[in-house]
């Protein structure tokens, strides 16, 4: 569990860093919907995963299910993004476009991601601080 959480986090630095090209309207905007792509291809490999954990695994039903729903609504977002970005790099780029209807998609599944990602973290670190786990905040994920 705690090496999908590790690949979790790594997938997120590598869409904030995109999302944030793609606000200021970066240089490669191809890339950043290439790093979009590639987090959510990512995130449904992550939830196939944990959805392949032993049933004896130390996770609750329940954070399976939150963490599962997190990286599925994440997924649908990063795919969003991807789509966001390509509007973006195809015409006259404009810096904090949230006009854009793929980022306007990315809303809904935006705050469902938060909410289920802000639910696991809160039952995760209370058994990561049992096990000496890494304890992560929902903004990690």
């Amino acid at each position: 569990m705690a090496s999908l959480l590790a690949r979790s986090v790594a997938d997120r630095v590598a869409v904030h860093h995109a999302y944030d090209d793609v606000r200021g309207c970066g240089s490669d905007l191809s890339s950043d919907a290439q790093v979009f792509e590639n987090a959510a291809a990512s995130r449904q490999q992550l939830v196939s995963q944990l959805a392949d954990l032993p049933s004896g695994s130390a996770l609750s039903l329940q954070m399976q299910q939150e963490l599962s729903g997190a990286w599925q609504a994440s997924a649908a977002v990063d795919s969003d993004y991807a789509q966001w970005a390509l509007d973006e790099g195809a015409g006259t780029c404009v810096p904090d476009d949230t006009a854009d209807p793929n980022f306007q998609a990315a809303s809904g599944p935006n705050e469902q991601a938060t909410q289920d990602k802000l639910a696991f973290t809160w039952l995760w670190n209370q058994l990561a601080g049992n096990y000496g786990l890494t304890q992560y905040g929902q903004g990690q994920l």
